[in-house]
């Protein structure tokens, strides 16, 4: 009487340990697809950022040479 019991119990803890598993695959694997739409937008954002990062870093390196060129115009004109 006790066996049976047992494997009773041990039946339904496997039936549902089993179950239990397929629902956290599941819910993995929603993560994960959730997480690549997200990871994704990450990354359009950063490249979007780069350009934006370098086209103000051009136009910084372009002025500091504008101002250079400038001040040693005007140096070498009162060196005349």
């Amino acid at each position: 009487m006790l066996s049976i019991a047992a494997d009773r119990f041990e039946r339904s803890l496997a039936a549902e340990l089993a179950r239990s598993r397929v629902e956290l695959a599941r819910g993995f694997a929603g993560m994960r697809d959730e997480m690549q739409r997200g990871l994704g937008a990450v990354r359009e954002e950063l490249a979007a950022n780069r350009i934006e990062l370098l086209k103000w870093s051009f136009l910084f390196w372009v002025g500091q040479i504008v101002i250079m060129v400038g001040i040693l115009s005007f140096m070498l004109r009162g060196a005349r």
